[in-house]
């Protein structure tokens, strides 16, 4: 007599059954890739955002003749747009305009070797610099081809093609996309991550198969990868994941197939650092070789925040918001909900070798993103692994017979978990895809207003102070997107205060003021006390701002009391430091009498996003500016 089979978890049973067929279809890759173009249909229409705009200064000579931008200033070449660093004498140009705040200093470099990546952008900027859209299709074109590499990856490894299928799906309406796929300067990561699933594929085949020619293609990709963005590094986690997993030769053998990926990695470092390249003097990004004490203190609370946020939580956007005591707690709540995880996950999964390699490789691929800008549209290598092991996950859970390898409270957490993720990935992940757009056009809005100052054509004359900004990072984005909508702009733009707190000024005579903001020049970040209610707040914008604000001055390589800065129109001397390396204090001087025409004073109304227009004191007094 035949017995019903009883399954653990009767429901997903049931829908894996009805879905089971159309996910082993040999059209499936074709059905995920049209329900992607769908999902990043919206991006085709948004335009640019940020540095696309500093890309696009470089290949538009007439609009660098109406911004008065001078000959070799924003200039680097088809191969090295994302070098953000410059000399000497762009530096003192750029803090002079207040493209930099006064108090930038030269010491700071951020320059990415991303050759491949850099021309792409310069191609598509020099044949349709003005037609978004088809840079956005440009991306998307790489974004699909990934995903056709990596369903390939994941059926190779897995030998499943209903495994691979709900993982390449899951991956592909990932949010952690909508940066290298919908942003336009962020395409590198896009192309990195291509030739680096494809390396792993040509290893995999390679080794697995014994065709050496494909191992030694998987050399000469893993090199493009690097070329590509220094995201291609990232790479080498799955390599190493395979070395110790998948990888069945003797030792000596493996160690030797993998040598060459050691030496290509070396060689690649080595001429990254000769050549100039890297971050350097930023607390911002942090390199692991040159200040290994920082990056092994961030390690620890960004990698668990980072890992949860590539499951499915993606709190990392908020990291900078957060205090330092708030990212630490964070960090322990988020590594408390990873524990749980892998607790109901590991009895399904640990009779599976690709869930071993996938595991191993994801978590090694956080390691390196910790020195970059916490963001979730980094976490593309990590979601890799991340959608390999879920779909293993969820067809194991839909094929589970009593007794399950779990313990009751497992089986519990299990049933609860599995439609969580299931929301998360499906439902939620894709909602962000579809309404990313229209957020980053809210963002570039909120950049536009900084610089709304009108459109008077005395303002090709006039030298902007602003004495409370809301972030410089902001105001260079601004500015940039000004200079292509054809309204004046000012003959300077500079900050008398990094922002936030009141300021102190006081007039000193007919050229000079005295200038105090409270708490200092670039506060770092840590607990905001609201003014209205006197709470203490550990998540709060300002942080973010603060942040930002390290991409320009580091206080361990500080200003120094009696350091004078010298620009056109004024000079300023550093009067006092705080206890911590930051300016206190600072006076200064201009060219013309503070009451002059062609000097405009702005106070930034946070809760407006307005400016007004003030008038410095009358001198011998001193006024508080919030």
């Amino acid at each position: 007599m035949k017995t019903k089979d009883s399954y653990a978890f009767p429901l997903f049973h049931r829908i894996g059954r009805l879905v089971r067929p159309i996910i082993a279809s040999r059209y499936w890759i074709i059905i995920v890739l049209v329900v992607t173009l769908l999902l990043y249909v919206p991006f085709l229409f948004s335009s640019f955002f940020q540095d696309d705009y500093g890309f696009r200064i470089q290949f538009s000579q007439d609009v660098r003749e109406k911004a008065r931008i001078p000959e070799g200033v924003m200039q680097t070449g088809p191969l090295d747009l994302y070098n953000f660093s410059s000399d000497a004498t762009t530096f003192n140009i750029g803090r002079d305009k207040g493209f930099v705040p006064w108090w930038a200093s030269d010491q700071i470099k951020t320059r990415f070797l991303r050759p491949l990546s850099s021309l792409t952008l310069a191609f598509d900027y020099t044949l349709w610099p003005d037609t978004p859209l088809l840079l956005h299709l440009h991306s998307l074109l790489w974004f699909g081809l990934l995903i056709v590499l990596a369903y390939r990856l994941y059926r190779s490894l897995s030998g499943s093609a209903v495994v691979a299928g709900v993982s390449i799906l899951l991956l592909a309406v990932d949010d952690v996309f909508t940066g290298p796929a919908g942003w336009i300067s962020n395409r590198h990561t896009l192309i990195a991550m291509v030739f680096g699933v494809l390396c792993v594929w040509l290893y995999h085949r390679g080794v697995s198969d014994r065709k050496w020619p494909y191992v030694a293609g998987a050399y000469g990709v893993y090199g493009v990868a690097l070329l590509a963005s220094e995201m291609g590094l990232v790479t080498f986690a799955y390599l190493f994941a395979y070395l110790l997993v998948i990888d069945r030769g003797r030792w000596p053998d493996r160690i030797k197939r993998i040598a060459p990926i050691i030496l290509i990695t070396i060689v690649w470092r080595l001429v990254y650092s000769w050549l100039g390249y890297g971050a350097t003097g930023t607390l911002l990004y942090i390199d692991p070789l040159l200040s290994p004490v920082d990056f092994i203190t961030q390690l620890f609370t960004r990698l668990p925040i980072l890992l949860f946020s590539a499951v499915g939580g993606p709190v990392v956007e908020l990291l900078l918001a957060f205090s330092p005591q708030g990212a630490a707690t964070l960090a322990v709540i988020c590594l408390a909900l990873l524990g749980l995880l892998a607790l109901v996950t590991y009895p399904v999964l640990k009779t599976r070798r690709p869930s071993a390699f996938w595991l191993i490789g994801l978590l090694a691929a956080v390691i390196p993103l910790v020195s970059g800008i916490p963001q979730n549209r980094n976490l593309g290598f990590v979601s890799l692994g991340v959608m390999a092991l879920a779909g293993q996950l969820l067809v194991d859970v839909a094929a589970m017979k009593k007794p399950a390898p779990l313990n009751t409270f497992q089986a519990i957490l299990l049933k609860v978990t599995t439609p969580i993720l299931l929301v998360l990935y499906l439902v939620v992940a894709p909602v962000v895809v579809v309404t990313n757009p229209a957020s980053t056009r809210t963002m570039s809005e909120g950049q536009a207003r900084v610089v709304d100052f009108g459109d008077d054509p005395r303002l090709a004359e006039q030298h902007l102070y602003v004495i409370n900004p809301p972030g410089e990072m902001i105001y260079i984005a601004g500015m940039m997107q000004r200079w292509f909508t054809g309204e004046p702009v000012p003959a300077s733009m500079n900050y008398l205060s990094s922002g936030f707190t009141p300021v102190h000024i006081e007039r000193v005579d007919a050229r000079t003021i005295r200038v105090t903001p409270e708490g200092g020049y670039t506060p770092r970040p840590g607990p905001i006390v609201d003014d209205t209610t006197g709470m203490v707040m550990h998540v709060h914008l300002e942080n973010v701002y603060r942040s930002l604000e390290e991409n320009f001055y580091n206080p361990r390589n500080p200003m120094q009391v009696g350091q004078v800065v010298v620009l056109t129109e004024f000079t300023v001397e550093v009067t006092e430091m705080t206890s911590d390396g930051r300016i206190a204090q600072a006076v200064f001087t201009f060219a013309r009498p503070l009451d002059d025409d062609r000097y405009v004073w702005l106070l930034w109304d946070e809760a407006t996003s307005t400016y007004e227009t003030v008038r410095m004191p009358p001198v011998g007094e001193t006024k508080v500016y919030q």
